[in-house]
């Protein structure tokens, strides 16, 4: 009676109602009292913070139990808020308004946090193959260089010539290796290759 003006209110007689309408359609917001029958408040709270579905509906617990040990238990179960009867009727407004709107929050910051997370893997995604694009452009040439240096180091050469070459073919196999590394980091991340652990003994 006194949500219904301004909310869109399902009522239920017991706890095991509760939770099956619960669960084919997930509501805003669960107000529940701590006393039912066939399943009592905490055992619906319990329920209801196991199933995916459901476990981040706010819930306000309403009891006649008064006292801060009472609403430490019932907070301690998981409810969102615990108000003692007899509330009058702004004090229950009040904290339904409350929840709504924090629960709006989370699922927005939720949503927000999905999309950053969701741009940030398409980002290494593409990080990922431009390096595998890179370092595969780069190989060519680089080969290009080590097997022209070494057809260069079987021609007549004085040892000066031949040390000039030499250095040229191991700093291009250098190179080569460090451009191989980073063709398999980004195969690593972009899931093109996977990391196999075995265990080594150090004895």
């Amino acid at each position: 009676g006194l949500l219904s003006p301004h909310y869109e209110v399902e009522a239920v007689e017991d706890g095991r109602a509760a939770l099956e309408a619960a669960k084919r359609s997930v509501p805003s917001l669960i107000l529940l009292d701590v006393m039912m029958p066939r399943m009592d408040g905490f055992e619906l709270l319990a329920a209801v913070r196991a199933d995916p579905a459901l476990a981040q509906v706010p819930v306000i617990l309403l009891s006649a139990r008064a006292g801060e040990e009472s609403a430490i238990d019932g907070l301690g179960a998981g409810a969102d808020d615990y108000v003692c009867k007899p509330f009058s009727a702004p004090e229950l407004l009040a904290r339904v308004k409350t929840h709504l709107r924090l629960a709006e929050e989370r699922r927005a910051f939720a949503k927000t946090l999905e999309e950053r997370n969701r741009s940030l893997e398409e980002a290494l995604l593409a990080k990922s193959r431009f390096l595998a694009t890179m370092s595969h452009e780069i190989r060519t040439p680089m080969n290009a260089i080590i097997g022209m240096s070494g057809l260069l180091s079987d021609t007549a050469l004085d040892e000066e010539q031949r040390e000039y070459a030499s250095g040229v073919r191991r700093s291009a196999q250098s190179l080569l290796g460090i451009i191989d590394d980073i063709l398999d980091f980004s195969k690593l991340e972009a899931g093109q290759l996977a990391i196999e652990s075995e265990p080594v003994s150090l004895l």
